[in-house]
């Protein structure tokens, strides 16, 4: 895969309920041909903007609250998706 033509998505994970692995294996499975970014927690506001920029999409995978993320995501023009 061309990381560099693939779409790029951030995903934000209830690390109460995933993981970093069960989400990716299971994204590979299904036959995305993305590049993720995966974060388990949305503790340092710098880190969130820096990888919102940089990506296509934002997925949150379980119970993530996170304001920020949204505004990010909606300033910018990029999709983000509640996934479970």
């Amino acid at each position: 895969m061309d990381v560099n033509n693939s779409k790029k998505v951030f995903i934000i994970f209830d690390r109460d309920k995933f993981t970093q692995s069960i989400i990716l294996d299971e994204l590979k499975s299904e036959g995305f041909p993305y590049f993720f970014k995966t974060m388990d927690t949305v503790e340092d506001d710098e880190v969130l903007c820096y990888y919102i920029e940089q990506s296509d999409e934002v997925w949150l995978f379980g119970e993530v609250e996170c304001e920020l993320a949204y505004r990010l995501a909606n300033e910018k023009g990029c999709d983000i998706w509640q996934m479970s």
